[in-house]
């Protein structure tokens, strides 16, 4: 083997060490692209799970009469709004679903009833006698249909 094939192989071997590693450095890229947005909602149901249980921060006794002193003292002007009247949140009329409900005639009526078995008759004989067919759509048979509507 000559110098020249030697170098030749020597450089040959070098790249295909290089390209090996540059295909393991894609496959790897691929592979961490894929698997981070997975890891990352996995790590933020975590925390938020060990966030759960630790303990929350004590209230001093200080706080806890501070904030009772002001919702007692806050509750006179509640119950002063509550007793009031005329608040002036009155419904219109068009939104009062119960009466617009209340003015509809009852469906269980006699006359009611009789109606829907009127119209039930009438849809069944307009089907026996071939009123409720749709009308052709091409040939001899859609021109006969509409000389004899039409």
């Amino acid at each position: 083997m000559t110098k020249r094939e030697k170098e030749l192989q020597l450089l040959r071997n070098q790249i295909r060490r290089l390209e090996n590693r540059r295909e393991t450095a894609i496959r790897d890229l691929v592979t961490a692209t894929t698997k981070l947005p997975g890891l990352r909602k996995q790590e933020a149901r975590l925390t938020t799970a060990l966030l759960r249980r630790l303990p929350r921060p004590s209230i001093s006794e200080e706080e806890v009469r501070k904030a009772e002193a002001a919702v007692q003292a806050a509750a006179p002007e509640v119950t002063q709004t509550a007793t009031s009247k005329d608040d002036g949140l009155d419904i219109p009329e068009w939104m009062l679903r119960n009466r617009q409900l209340q003015t509809l005639p009852d469906p269980k009526t006699k006359e009611k009833k009789a109606e829907r078995k009127a119209i039930e008759a009438e849809m069944r004989q307009a089907e026996l006698t071939g009123k409720r067919r749709k009308m052709p759509l091409s040939g001899k048979d859609a021109l006969a249909a509409i000389r004899k509507n039409g």
